[in-house]
């Protein structure tokens, strides 16, 4: 039995329905979730905007967060950026190791100093990406401000000069190889060109100041550098980058036309979406409008913030989540199957559920281990709530986060639960970091909090049969950009990708991770690496994490 897929494309079947389809449980399990709140796991830090009354429009926009293994001992780390003021050094990024492997439980230790992690600029986001093929990864920062690049050296964070050190308001970036020469290049989006001292007055309701549009100031381009073995190197005009611009919030990259090479998709705030499709010669064109991703079924612009890939609806093609505005909704494109894309946000429930929310992070996790893709939206407001700001609230734009639930019919249903104080309680949510950080199949996940401290969600799903995948190329680096097929006894087939861009302003954990029910088991898995060069792995081992490398037995 396969999903009715209600957006005309064939059936295809995914790994839990040829088990679970027939049980009279089922529908009951979906009303079922494993999300735990934990408020103790060692978190020292809180985002500080610097605001100080002037409603700067840099001061609403962060924080972002990442991980990776800093310390090497096989579980993630995280590294906070820091909204600090550019004078006060008093405020810095914070990285705290992961104690999973050491204790057996999640608790984080505070590791900035050991790290030499320090005030690295008014801090916008963070990737991560091995730049110089030595095997660990280095790490990239955005800046209201200049950039930073930070060189892993032996555990230490040193860094790096490049062109990337500009005077201007960077947000979201991601590593790319570009033209598959085994060096990983780097897309950085960029916002608009405000600047400290250049502020226009906006007003809100009641004619009360307010935080204003990015329209106030002019867009700036995006930048693209090319990594040439270690040197960096602007490409941005030679690239056709600069061709468009737009406010861009949100990166990712993915070969969304299936020739093997990748493109880049960003999510812009009151501008058109670009996709920048890769044309194989060091050159990129921007197909959003074509391929029906720069607007929504309406045609209408929308303030895209961030940005969501999965296959959801199992049919081997990328569907994509963009979070949105208040009054706009979140828009879900789903792919026809060609590459092209169709606006299915309202006969999914998206438009009924997300229009009273501003949301930036967002990512795909089943929470009610029914091996469908549920939503999580983190939402923070970027306009006063009159409600809080009469009430005394320091930042008044707290709002609501979202769990949404994916049903059989592809439509989504918003989780309540008067125990989980995540989606109960008000915050200014800004990115959403996924994690597995205890390793036990199933991924967790950090929100960032705008002016406070973040939130830390553990998935407790039940332990089912799956497989983890972390992917290295020849030179023993992460192979950001690989896509994988899993392919199972009963003949269905999942796809996946080895990526740590999404969500906003973030670093994810990259590592492949597949769950299934039943007692199915995988016949092999295809490893499209991001050179083209393709492996196919049978006999994989299962309930664990492996390392792949490329050109291995």
């Amino acid at each position: 039995m396969g999903l009715s897929i209600l957006f005309g494309c064939a059936d295809h079947d995914s790994p839990e329905n040829i088990v679970t389809s027939n049980n009279a449980d089922n529908k009951q399990l979906k009303q079922v979730h494993f999300l735990k709140q934990h408020h103790d796991v060692g978190f020292t830090f809180a985002h500080k905007n610097s605001m100080q009354g002037d409603y700067w429009p840099h001061e609403i926009l962060g924080p972002g967060a990442g991980v990776l293994d800093f310390d090497g001992d096989g579980d993630l780390d995280i590294y906070f950026r820091q909204g600090s003021s550019q004078d006060n050094s008093e405020l810095s990024d914070q990285l705290f190791l992961n104690q999973w492997n050491e204790i057996g439980q999640l608790k984080f230790i505070n590791a900035t100093e050991d790290f030499d992690v320090k005030n690295f600029g008014y801090g916008m986001g963070v990737t991560f990406g091995d730049i110089d093929n030595d095997g660990d990864a280095d790490v990239f920062l955005t800046n209201f401000g200049a950039d930073v690049m930070l060189e892993n050296q032996s555990g230490k964070l040193v860094e790096t000069t490049g062109p990337w050190q500009t005077d201007e308001w960077s947000t979201s970036a991601t590593f790319v190889d570009i033209n598959r020469d085994g060096w990983l290049d780097l897309y950085v989006g960029k916002y608009n060109q405000y600047q400290l001292g250049q502020d226009v007055k906006c007003y809100g309701k009641n004619s009360q100041i307010d935080y204003c549009s990015p329209k106030s100031y002019p867009i700036e381009f995006d930048s693209l550098y090319l990594n040439q073995e270690g040197v960096f190197v602007d490409v941005s005009e030679s690239s056709g980058i600069k061709s468009d611009k737009g406010y861009t919030l949100g990166v990712v990259v993915e070969d969304f036309n299936g020739d093997g090479w990748p493109d880049i998709l960003t999510a812009n705030d009151a501008t058109k979406n670009f996709l920048w499709i890769n044309q194989q010669d060091g050159t990129f064109k921007n197909e959003g409008l074509n391929r029906g991703i720069a607007v929504n079924g309406k045609g209408q612009m929308e303030a895209s913030m961030g940005i969501g890939i999965a296959d959801f609806d199992f049919d081997l093609d990328w569907d994509i989540i963009m979070t949105h505005l208040t009054t706009e909704s979140n828009t879900l494109y789903v792919n026809n199957g060609e590459s092209y894309f169709m606006d299915r946000s309202s006969i999914t429930n998206m438009v009924q559920l997300s229009k009273a929310y501003t949301a930036f992070g967002v990512g795909w996790l089943d929470v009610n281990n029914d091996y469908l893709d549920d939503l999580i939206i983190i939402n923070g407001a970027v306009n006063t709530i009159a409600e809080q700001r009469d009430r005394g609230d320091e930042l008044p734009l707290k709002q609501k986060q979202q769990v949404l639930l994916q049903q059989e019919n592809l439509k989504f249903d918003e989780l309540q639960d008067s125990a989980l104080e995540f989606i109960n309680k008000e915050y200014v949510g800004r990115a959403a970091v996924f994690a597995d950080f205890d390793n036990d199949g199933d991924k967790d996940f950090v929100v960032t909090v705008n002016h406070g401290p973040p939130l830390f969600i553990e998935n407790q799903s039940p332990q089912n049969n799956w497989i983890g995948l972390d992917l290295r190329n020849r030179n023993g680096a992460q192979a950001l950009g690989s896509v994988v097929y899993i392919k199972f006894n009963n003949g269905s087939e999942v796809l996946k990708r080895y990526h740590n861009d999404g969500s906003y302003l973030s670093g994810n954990d990259p590592r492949i991770l597949a769950r299934w029910g039943g007692d199915h088991s995988v016949e092999q898995v295809k490893i499209n690496w991001p050179d083209g060069e393709t492996s196919v792995i049978v006999d994989i081992q299962l309930n664990q994490y492996l390392t792949i490398k490329q050109n291995e037995e």
